[in-house]
């Protein structure tokens, strides 16, 4: 850096208070120096956006919950199938519930998605991608996963939406594959994004 020059440093806090930040460089001639600099972390900073966070987090959770149910419904394992056809009087009935589960994710994932890009994420996009995050960016692989969960859910619910179709192509086994193996990304690239997040929020 050149005398006048700026940068910009993000400084993560996990509570309120005040700190110092020690900065440590060298000059041109390989000289070490160090800066202190006094850190203050107010309320009003926590403050902002606090209920969308907070709502951002209960949609990601609840959407997580309900991606896990629907597909337990959906019998990805054909030994639990006679015992849930049983439980919902019949398959069709099952089907139905399965379905009618997975379109309410659909809206909870959308409603999170820009949740979170609205109040965080905005700034963080790769190019104008606007789902992927900047590769180059803290904590962008785990976003990203995020946006594959949320292509996988969209996979699935064509997958599903429109199985009659697609079985007449690719026969009943390759599309109860790609299903379920869909179903099986989403449900662990969630799993991996939400722990992250959470764990970045309390701990």
């Amino acid at each position: 850096m050149s005398k006048g020059d700026t940068h910009s440093f993000n400084v993560r806090a996990k509570g309120v208070g005040n700190g110092k930040l020690n900065l440590i460089y060298e000059d041109q001639n390989g000289q070490p120096h160090k800066i202190t600099l006094d850190i203050s972390v107010t309320k009003e900073i926590i403050a902002v956006g606090g209920n969308w966070v907070f709502l951002g987090m209960v949609n990601g959770i609840l959407s997580w919950t309900i991606l896990f149910i629907s597909a337990i419904i959906g019998a990805p394992i054909k030994r639990l199938k006679p015992a849930l056809n049983k439980i919902f009087k019949n398959a069709a009935i099952r089907r139905q519930v399965h379905c009618g589960i997975f379109y309410i994710l659909i809206c909870l994932a959308i409603f999170h998605a820009i949740i979170v890009m609205v109040n965080h994420w905005n700034g963080a996009v790769l190019g104008d991608s606007y789902i992927f995050a900047d590769l180059g960016m803290e904590y962008s692989e785990y976003i990203n996963l995020g946006t594959i969960s949320w292509l996988g859910i969209i996979g699935v619910s064509i997958t599903g939406i429109f199985w009659k179709p697609i079985i007449k192509v690719i026969k009943y086994k390759p599309w109860r594959w790609t299903h379920n193996s869909l179903t099986l990304l989403a449900l662990s690239a969630s799993l991996i994004h939400g722990i992250v997040f959470l764990h970045f929020r309390f701990f």
